[in-house]
């Protein structure tokens, strides 16, 4: 049986088999990334949105983490795409 300062020191001596280092990003992200580099990054698309309430409200939107403000002096908003499900989910927005 072996110990593991012997496992140390076949490490040591066979540098070519340790591991790399750990990173968080998984693997597909970082190859991903590579790939991203150099090209502009997409503007997001923007969808009208109706409040169909009185009172003012801000909102945070959950996907884009914008503000938007509606009031039924400004009802109609341009809201981030990735934004319009989840309000149209609250039942206070419609499509305008």
């Amino acid at each position: 049986m072996a110990c593991c300062g012997q496992n140390r020191d076949f490490l040591k001596a066979n540098p070519s088999t340790a591991t790399l280092p750990r990173t968080n990003e998984p693997i597909g992200a970082a190859a991903a990334s590579l790939q991203d580099e150099g090209r502009p990054a997409t503007a997001p698309s923007f969808i009208n949105l109706r409040y169909l309430e009185s009172s003012t409200i801000l909102v945070a939107g959950p996907a884009s983490g914008r503000q938007y403000r509606f009031s039924s002096a400004q009802p109609i908003q341009a809201v981030d795409s990735r934004d319009v499900v989840a309000l149209l989910r609250t039942r206070f927005f419609a499509r305008a």
